[in-house]
């Protein structure tokens, strides 16, 4: 699979998995999706704790102590609460909430009415609790008396989720254009001395009018005090907590005791009702509200998504598993850092995806992993011009049929030995001789068997089969086969040969046996005995703890056909290297022929090459440049076969016409090497040794550094050469005279600092 393919099927799975978790919500249970959104929660907790926590917002506690201490059957007479209000007024408490809900009269009328005339007379705001009948559609409030006498009332029923916790608070509900507000929103609207219609325009509401409870105290970071001990025993309070602790703070009566039944189930577990009232009432003091974006998972569920499909190409399972957790993790602190900014948004949905995304991904890897291991299986344990198994794998599948066990069958060992078929095919193309097999495999491939190739000429089998249909099994295999070998014009008869396996013989030894018994006989297709084999009885079956394992058997196949593989890349070589050579040789005889055809010019391809040698030995050349530079010497003038002879091998100083004439030999030689594709490298040095370090050379009017270091090699050797062997117009200088020659030329025609590793030559 390429990596196109493979990029495409990880982005399939991808988007599928975003469509299973975006679209397909019905998919994630609920709880599994709540529970991953609570842990930036957590987090949030332990950053907003110590903000809200300097409010002054106390709880007192209808615990299992007061129920005990105060000697009243629950529900406590209202009497009780007269006196906690009045205690509360005289300690100047801000406001009082009572999440009870104190519903009609009472049985004893006087209870009512101190309650009422307490709640009349004192100075701090009492709210007191309601609820909704959502089956009758009425609200259930408290008596009317209470109310007329308290600052408001509030409802106190909390919506839940379909996971059971509270997450969220109501702040109203409209009844016949009537607002009910909940309670929440009225002790805060009491504590602020705002409006509570002002209170909910600033709180982030819902569609649903609920708002989120951004959880930033649990029960252990309120002042919680005992509804008895703020009865009778207020002083040692005022002791441990302070004389004023009471003063002007909102002060929340709560029931806490399991009796009761008010204990909510919150991402934090299990809390009382009260203590969910002043989470929500410290969300609208302190103004720390939560605003709900869906937008926001987008570029969480893109970065995921990419960097998910980067892993599940480039890294290992353990190491992408790794950093799919990392890329959690990352995610879980901007959620954090995001929701410390009061946006909340669906993070379970992006740590889903991850994780199915990445789980599909590495199934897909690991399945497709196994189909390739299967087809490596195919690959090493089957003869590629045959079809057949490798006798290595033959003897593996061998022993796994053993271990069955068969009803009114037998297992049988087949040879078959096709006379002189490898003379047959000897000569014929491999593609013939391998279609040739494509032909005969079907004819021996019977239900409940397999083969193998023991010899270009035979074959070896297994077969389950019951034994009265044997003799039936091999007339039909030699018919077929020699009928097939007909049609294809070889002349070859098969020999049949099977044995009931007994497995207190050794399988190897027991093949060859048949092979050799096989070839000696005389008939066409026939059932072997053991009392007819020789030296059957001296086999002795080695065990199972002898055969081979699957990995073993693959392996060994494996390493056979790369020892076979090496074997001919290495024969190919030693061909191709040959035949470069050979060509090269045939180039080389073309220059040679064409120096011979010219005096003055014989041998001078070969004495370029040792000076451009001489110089690339002297700058350090390793020996595949030197070998590349000294085949581009021998060859620079090859493009001298296009000029005609009348030009070559003028006597007399040349024309302009015809010296143009010449300068286009670089050319011609490129046209003759650049079909090959060995010369591509060279071809460069080849064109350019007439270019000038001073720019005035030709064909293209290089200048410096542009020309190739090769091509200026070979540039300073040519003129060298050309100065000490002469023409008939004028004579050849001496070497001292050429070497002057040289240095004149330094700085125009040649490089400086080639001239000057040149001259310190010695030739």
């Amino acid at each position: 699979m390429n990596k196109n393919t493979e990029y495409l099927n990880f982005l399939i799975i991808g988007i599928c998995a975003v469509l299973i978790v975006y679209f397909l919500p019905f998919a994630i249970p609920d709880k599994v999706s709540s529970a991953i959104n609570d842990i930036p929660c957590q987090f949030n907790y332990f950053f907003l704790n110590k903000s809200v926590r300097p409010l002054k917002i106390i709880g007192i506690t209808i615990d299992e102590y007061s129920l005990n201490k105060i000697q009243q059957r629950w529900p406590w007479r209202r009497s009780v609460y007269a006196r906690l209000i009045k205690l509360l007024d005289n300690e100047r408490v801000d406001t009082v909430g009572l999440d009870l809900v104190l519903a009609g009269e009472s049985d004893i009328k006087e209870d009512d009415k101190a309650l009422t005339s307490v709640l009349k007379g004192v100075k701090n705001k009492i709210v007191l609790a309601s609820i909704f009948d959502y089956k009758a559609g009425l609200p259930v409030l408290p008596f009317k008396d209470f109310i007329e006498g308290s600052y408001a009332v509030g409802m106190v029923d909390t919506p839940v989720d379909k996971d059971g916790k509270i997450r969220r608070l109501r702040s109203l509900i409209e009844f016949e254009d009537r607002k009910f507000y909940s309670f929440t929103v009225q002790l805060s609207s009491a504590f602020l001395k705002r409006d509570p219609d002002k209170i909910i325009r600033r709180i982030p509401c819902l569609k649903d009018r609920t708002f989120f409870i951004n959880y930033a105290l649990k029960p252990k970071d309120i002042i919680k005090v005992s509804f008895y001990d703020v009865l009778n025993n207020l002083e040692a309070l005022k002791e441990e907590y302070g004389s004023g602790f009471l003063e002007g703070s909102l002060v929340l009566v709560y029931p806490e005791a399991e009796v009761i039944h008010d204990i909510l189930l919150t991402p934090f577990g299990y809390m009382p009702g009260g203590v969910v009232n002043i989470n929500g009432a410290a969300n609208i003091i302190s103004g720390r509200f939560i605003r709900e974006s869906r937008l926001l998972s987008i570029p969480f569920l893109v970065i995921s998504f990419s960097l998910i499909l980067y892993f599940l190409q480039h890294v290992g399972f353990i190491q992408g598993l790794l950093l799919t957790c990392g890329i959690f993790a990352a995610n879980l602190w901007l959620v954090v850092l995001i929701s410390l900014r009061g946006i909340k948004f669906d993070y379970s949905q992006t740590v889903i995806f991850g994780l199915l995304f990445f789980s599909a991904g590495s199934l897909y890897k690991y399945i497709y992993f196994l189909s390739q291991l299967l087809r490596i299986k195919d690959k090493a344990t089957l003869d590629p011009l045959r079809g057949l198994f490798t006798l290595r794998y033959f003897y593996y599948r061998f022993e796994l049929e053993l271990k069955k066990r068969y009803l009114r069958k037998d297992l049988f060992l087949v040879f078959i030995y096709f006379e002189s078929l490898k003379d047959e095919l000897e000569g014929m193309p491999l593609e013939q001789v391998k279609d040739i097999w494509q032909g005969l495999r079907p004819v021996i491939s019977l239900k409940a068997s397999f083969w193998s190739v023991y010899s270009p000429d035979e074959l070896v089998g297994c077969l389950t089969a019951n034994a009265a249909r044997m003799a039936e099994v091999a007339s039909y295999l030699k018919n077929n086969l020699e009928a097939l070998l007909r049609e294809r014009n070889i002349k070859s008869q098969a020999k049949i040969g099977y044995l009931r396996f007994s497995r207190k013989y050794p399988l190897k030894e027991l093949v060859h046996v048949l092979s050799t018994e096989l070839k000696k006989t005389t008939g066409a297709a026939f059932l072997f005995r053991e009392d007819e084999l020789p030296n059957l009885s001296s086999l002795t079956y080695p065990g199972m703890q002898e055969r081979g394992k699957f990995l073993d058997v693959l392996s060994e196949d494996i390493e056979e056909k790369n020892r076979q593989l090496l074997q001919l890349i290495d024969n190919l070589n030693r061909e191709h290297a040959k035949s470069k050579e050979a060509f090269f040789q045939i180039i080389i005889s073309l220059v040679n022929a064409l120096e011979a055809r010219d005096p003055y010019t014989e041998g001078h391809s070969r004495r370029v090459a040792n000076y451009a040698l001489k110089v690339a030995e002297k700058l350090g050349w390793p020996n595949e440049e030197k070998e590349k530079l000294k085949r581009a010497s021998l060859l620079h003038d090859i493009g001298k076969i296009g000029i005609p002879d009348s030009v070559l091998h003028k006597k007399d100083r040349l024309s302009d016409e015809e010296y143009d004439f010449i300068k286009k030999h670089e050319v011609i030689g490129i046209r003759i090497l650049e079909p090959l594709k060995e010369m591509k490298e060279i071809l460069p040095w080849i064109l350019y040794h007439h270019e000038r370090w001073d720019g005035k050379g030709y064909p293209h009017g290089l200048a410096g550094d542009a020309i190739p270091l090769a091509a200026q090699i070979i540039s300073i050797a040519d003129v060298f050469d050309a100065l000490t062997t002469g023409r008939d117009y004028k004579g050849a200088f001496s070497h001292e005279d050429s070497m002057k020659e040289i240095v004149k030329a330094r700085g125009t025609q040649f490089s400086p600092q080639l001239v000057d590793t040149f001259v310190s030559l010695h030739f």
